[in-house]
């Protein structure tokens, strides 16, 4: 995926202006930024949930698809979840998973598409059957098949999200803050996953406030500051570019040894990036991230 130029408006509000950056597969890329700063908004652009006025390209394998509906770029190969778990309280997990096969995807066919999203039961069961069970072995809720998800903790519901997200074996997956609530266990866990998917040939886009989740899982990253990218590279770069130390710590230039991020009042070595494991908290966090990539 290569998004070029990028700008979405509200009327006379500017969401995001002149971004521009590309996924590339087999990759994890991380995007950082306070609150308002335009994270979910490229989402729903980059899912074509959006459609405003909007200037710039999104170029999915080099074929623009600007104007397209959501639904064809799902059945492209584009995934994602959201910031609040979406999930159908009356069916199980397997079932909530199996309304992820996509009509018209690589399980389902264009011509199930005109007879609704469960049409791919009455042809293909048996293939999408076998996707649901490799999803959930995937994401680790194969024991919770069978249960509500009311009658699961936070952090499997996020799993079975995920689950629904790539059951459809995406090409791209974006997903939307997918540790907020979680404890470090969990994250690391979901750190993990999100590097095999990516080793599997995705290339995975991770909205996240966690810096020290960033640096530990993603190959790339880059900040959005006021709708616009204010930074770019390497997660340590990123984290500790000028920029981010002034649009989210309050510190640029003041304080600080070059390449350091430091929160006010807090201590720390140059070169590591101390006091934040969020762009809006405090903790710790460091590492340079893996390295696994073409474009998707």
């Amino acid at each position: 995926m290569e998004v070029a130029d990028l700008e979405v408006r509200f009327g006379g509000v500017v969401a995001l202006a002149g971004v521009s950056f590309s996924l590339i597969s087999g990759e994890c890329c991380g995007l950082i930024g306070a609150n308002g700063s335009g994270k979910s908004t490229l989402l729903a652009a980059l899912s074509r949930l959006h459609h405003g006025a909007e200037r710039g390209d999104i170029r999915l394998a080099g074929e623009s698809c600007v104007g397209w509906s959501p639904d064809r770029v799902a059945r492209w190969g584009v995934a994602r979840t959201f910031q609040t778990v979406r999930l159908v309280a009356d069916l199980d997990v397997r079932d909530n998973v199996m309304a992820g096969v996509m009509p018209g995807s690589a399980t389902g066919n264009h011509a199930d598409r005109r007879r609704g999203p469960f049409a791919v039961l009455r042809g293909r069961a048996s293939d999408a059957s076998a996707r649901v069970d490799e999803a959930l072995q995937t994401v680790g809720v194969t024991a919770q098949r069978k249960r509500r998800p009311t009658e699961l903790p936070y952090g499997l519901q996020r799993r079975v999200e995920i689950a629904r997200a790539i059951v459809s074996r995406p090409r791209v997956l974006l997903l939307d803050e997918p540790t907020a609530g979680m404890t470090g266990r969990e994250r690391a866990e979901l750190g993990e996953l999100f590097g095999r998917l990516a080793g599997s040939g995705m290339a995975v886009l991770v909205v996240e406030h966690d810096v020290r989740f960033v640096t530990s899982t993603c190959d790339q990253a880059f900040a959005l500051d006021g709708g616009r990218v204010v930074a770019r590279g390497t997660p340590t770069e990123v984290i500790a570019s000028p920029e981010v130390r002034q649009a989210y710590l309050g510190t640029g230039g003041a304080g600080g040894a070059p390449g350091e991020v430091r929160a006010p009042g807090a201590g720390g070595a140059p070169g590591d990036v101390s006091g934040t494991s969020s762009v809006h908290g405090t903790g710790d966090a460091g590492g340079t991230g893996p390295s696994r990539g073409a474009r998707a």
